[in-house]
């Protein structure tokens, strides 16, 4: 990626997801990627108060914008944004979905021409008081599990399952509308079915390895898609 929003992408076949992680300090930041922003994005970024705010905000939306452009051979210029549901983002009549996550100067960006996809991105060294989140947020089997866990293990295990159930809802563009507490996440392995009471769902989250300060998953459909985890460098 340039100043001037050019990026090279594999091609993106059938029945494959891209996943995209990337460190926020390592994009260009300054007038060039802001040039590459729409008018109701540039209004967000002069509303931030501190720069560094408003500098993260304008490289992570060139990045996203710069990668969606070369998946569809367009300038990230002529991108133009709609959303769907509680907000989701979609470009619309490209034939391409996605979905943007990102946290404590990491982003990440899931891309596919199948399905809607969901990513969630959590840096783990917040000061958390872990049991009364998964009380508030988590179905009563889940609860059971970490009602038998050490404090670090709670910890580790928390941001494992609240990445899979943000992926899981932002899939669904619901947001907060769709209780958490009303599904299960797989709590070990790399991933699995999102569950319900009333059993199994079309859905699955799969584990994202973004190093051990970083929690991430992935939710899509239980269709057999491959999916390719990319580091942008």
């Amino acid at each position: 990626m340039t100043a001037t929003g050019s990026a090279r992408v594999p091609k993106l076949k059938t029945g494959q997801v891209d996943v995209w992680h990337a460190d926020l300090k390592a994009l260009p930041a300054g007038e060039g990627p802001r040039a590459l922003l729409g008018a109701e994005e540039r209004a967000r970024a002069e509303a931030f108060r501190f720069d560094r705010d408003r500098a993260a905000f304008v490289a992570r939306r060139a990045w996203y914008r710069t990668m969606l452009g070369a998946y569809l051979e367009c300038s990230p210029r002529d991108l133009e944004f709609t959303t769907w549901g509680n907000g989701k983002p979609r470009l619309a009549e490209s034939g391409l979905h996605f979905n943007t996550s990102h946290s404590h100067g990491r982003a990440l960006l899931a891309v596919t021409r199948d399905c809607e996809v969901g990513v969630d991105v959590e840096w783990c060294g917040r000061d958390l008081d872990i049991m009364p989140l998964v009380g508030r947020f988590f179905a009563p089997a889940e609860v059971a599990v970490f009602d038998g866990l050490a404090e670090a293990e709670r910890r580790a295990l928390f941001f494992r399952a609240w990445t899979c159930k943000e992926a899981y809802i932002k899939a669904l563009a619901m947001g907060l509308s769709l209780p958490t507490q009303s599904f299960e996440v797989p709590l070990t392995g790399p991933g699995g079915p999102i569950l319900t009471p009333e059993g199994q769902t079309d859905w699955q989250v799969r584990l994202l390895d973004l190093g051990p300060d970083y929690a991430g998953a992935l939710a899509l459909p239980l269709d057999d898609l491959g999916v390719n985890r990319r580091r942008w460098q």
